[in-house]
C-alpha cells in the first residue's frame, strides 16, 4: 500500500506540529479541515459482524489500513495503536479501533484473527476484511493502494497509516508510520474526545 499524497502529509504534519508541546489541548498529528464526513462504509470483520461506520458516529473513531499477512510495517503500526490504547487505559475501552484489509486475496478472517492474536489486540481492534469490489470504495475514500502480487516493492515497503474520526465522522487527524507515537496518538484522541 502506499499514499498517493504523502509529500502534502508530511508537509501538514510539520506545520501542525510546530510550536506546540504534548500538554496542550491542541491536536498534535497532522490537521485536516473539518469537512464533509466520509461517506460510510458496512464491511465485514474477522468474526463475520457487520461493521458500520455509521454506527459509530458519536464516538472518536481509530482508523487505519493493514496487511494482516506481509505485515512487518503493520505490526509496527498495530504495537503503537496498542501502546496508545494502553496509556489512555479504562476511557479506551469503548473506543472503536477499525483496521481495513489492503490484501483482500490473503486478508482471510481467519488471517486476521491470528494478526489481532499476535498483536495483542484481539478484542481492542475490529479487522475488516471482504472483497476488492467491497474495498474500493473505502480505499479511494482514503487514496488507498491495495496491496498486489505484481507489486512486492509496495508489499515490504508500505506506508500504513493510521487516521482520527471525530465524532462528527471526519477525518481530522492523520499520521504516518514514520512519526507515529502511542503518546501521540493518545494525545490526540483526548482531546478529541473532549471536544
Amino acid at each position: 500500500m502506499h499514499r498517493l499524497w504523502i509529500p502534502a502529509l508530511l508537509a501538514a504534519l510539520a506545520l501542525a506540529g510546530c510550536g506546540r508541546s504534548a500538554s496542550t489541548g491542541t491536536l498534535e498529528g497532522a490537521l485536516f479541515p473539518p469537512t464533509e464526513p466520509v461517506h460510510d462504509f458496512v464491511l465485514p470483520d474477522q468474526d463475520g459482524a457487520a461493521v458500520s461506520l455509521a454506527s459509530l458516529r458519536g464516538h472518536v473513531v481509530v482508523l487505519t489500513f493493514l496487511d494482516a499477512v506481509n505485515r512487518s510495517d503493520s505490526v509496527v503500526l498495530a504495537d503503537q495503536i496498542r501502546g496508545a490504547l494502553g496509556l489512555l487505559g479504562e476511557p479506551a475501552r469503548e473506543l472503536p479501533v477499525l483496521a481495513v484489509s489492503v490484501d483482500p486475496a490473503r486478508d482471510t478472517a481467519a488471517a486476521a484473527r491470528a494478526f489481532l492474536s499476535a498483536t495483542g489486540l484481539s478484542g481492542r481492534m475490529s479487522f475488516l476484511v471482504g472483497s476488492p469490489g467491497q474495498l474500493t470504495a473505502v480505499w479511494k475514500q482514503y487514496a488507498i493502494a491495495p496491496q498486489t502480487a505484481s507489486d512486492p516493492v509496495h508489499n515490504e515497503n508500505s506506508s500504513e497509516e493510521v487516521y482520527l474520526l471525530d465524532r462528527g465522522g471526519r477525518v481530522r487527524e492523520g499520521y504516518p508510520i514514520a512519526v507515529l507515537t502511542p503518546g501521540l496518538l493518545a494525545h490526540d484522541i483526548r482531546v478529541l474526545q473532549a471536544g
